[in-house]
């Protein structure tokens, strides 16, 4: 046992994102169909594996306007539709997040890199922008696609 510490940097496209609030958290769910039955009504008796889904988040806290804007909307121009029907693997609209470790911390070999080679803007996240005399700080929710069957990302 030991305790992990240590900052990570983020490039998304090959560009770096900026200044991480506090940390990367990547986040997965096990998709399941519970077998139910009369006998003995909404108990589940056993589980169906139907997959897994893989997100990224983070709070970009100084950051590249021009970098972010295919991210706010990596379906058109900022503040524009974009083509609808379009789709995100087929029409080249994914990107790499590669997250890399700081050396000389606990983190640089636990692991040293992830890299997840398709991401977009989480479908359903609200992209909010303040416009004040404060910090426009910049919450980022990207979903994980699979690269290869089965893999959504790779660590070293």
């Amino acid at each position: 046992m030991a305790f992990i510490a240590g900052q990570y940097t983020a490039t998304l496209g090959g560009s770096p994102v900026g200044q991480i609030e506090a940390g990367i958290t990547i986040e997965h769910f096990v998709n399941k169909r519970l077998v139910t039955g009369d006998n003995q009504g909404d108990t589940p008796q056993d589980a169906i594996h139907r997959g897994h889904e893989y997100f990224a988040e983070f709070i970009l806290m100084e950051y590249d306007v021009a970098v972010l804007v295919s991210v706010w909307n990596p379906y058109g121009a900022y503040g524009a539709q974009g083509v609808v029907g379009a789709m995100d693997i087929a029409s080249s609209n994914v990107a790499s997040l590669v997250l890399t470790a700081i050396s000389n911390t606990t983190a640089s070999a636990s692991p040293a890199s992830v890299i997840a080679t398709r991401c977009i803007l989480a479908e359903g996240f609200p992209v909010r922008i303040l416009f004040a005399p404060d910090l426009r700080d910049m919450p980022i929710r990207l979903r994980m696609y699979q690269a290869a069957a089965g893999t959504f990302f790779t660590v070293t």
